[in-house]
């Protein structure tokens, strides 16, 4: 049955899309206070999974204004909703935005954790949408700041390309981080060898992609900034 006018739940999603448009464009006062009246109309119906999805918008808005802890905070509470509710999807965006929020905190080792969590949930689930871009990207952020920065310009490539398999845009949470990785990454190789690998990552199938992406690692013995990745 069609949703009927003037029905709560299409309400909060409206309201939804709208504070998300507001974040992405960076009208965060703006967001806030759309996601603020979002939260509470889910709280009222009792829309659990509807809330969980808001709380996890609500944070990502939260980090691109600065307060990556309370992004964090949000982002977890939401998590833990999904979960309950058997939301696997969301469950897959929000753990995979967490882990953005993480690379941005240079918590290597929760960042990789997050990200290949994500991306291993989502290939289970054949999910074929941005987020999964995404994880890539934050992986090969990863791998820019070991050092491998082969290996990070090929998943920029695998990420960029597996994007454009579908017509998706990727959204990162913090873009400036990905942008100082590839900045990073361009600067080291320079411009024909990251050319270079960054046309082999696009070659990749889905399935290589995502087995390299999952391959990046952090040995926790070692200095918190220095994450390790395999070579190529």
């Amino acid at each position: 049955m069609p949703p009927k006018l003037g029905d709560p739940v299409l309400l909060s999603q409206s309201l939804g899309g709208f504070a998300s448009a507001a974040s992405a464009v960076g009208r965060f006062d703006q967001s806030l206070q759309l996601y603020e009246e979002v939260i509470a109309l889910s709280r009222a119906i009792g829309d659990r999974r509807g809330l969980a999805i808001d709380l996890g918008n609500l944070a990502v808005t939260k980090a691109r204004q600065g307060d990556l802890d309370g992004a964090r905070a949000l982002m977890t509470e939401s998590l833990e909703m999904s979960q309950e509710e058997g939301d696997m999807q969301g469950v897959v965006y929000t753990v995979i935005n967490r882990g953005q929020v993480l690379l941005a905190q240079q918590h290597w080792t929760a960042a990789v954790r997050d990200l290949h969590d994500g991306l291993q949930l989502a290939a289970r689930m054949k999910l074929r949408e941005g987020i999964v871009g995404e994880a890539l990207l934050g992986l090969g952020t990863v791998a820019a700041a070991a050092g491998d920065h082969l290996w990070a310009a090929r998943l920029f490539g695998a990420a960029e390309a597996f994007a454009a398999s579908i017509g998706a845009f990727l959204d990162q949470v913090l873009p400036d981080t990905l942008a100082a990785a590839v900045a990073a990454t361009r600067e080291q190789l320079g411009d024909e060898a990251y050319a270079a690998a960054h046309g082999a990552g696009a070659a990749l199938s889905f399935e290589d992609a995502v087995a390299e992406a999952l391959a990046v690692t952090v040995d926790p013995a070692s200095v918190a900034s220095t994450p390790s990745c395999p070579k190529g």
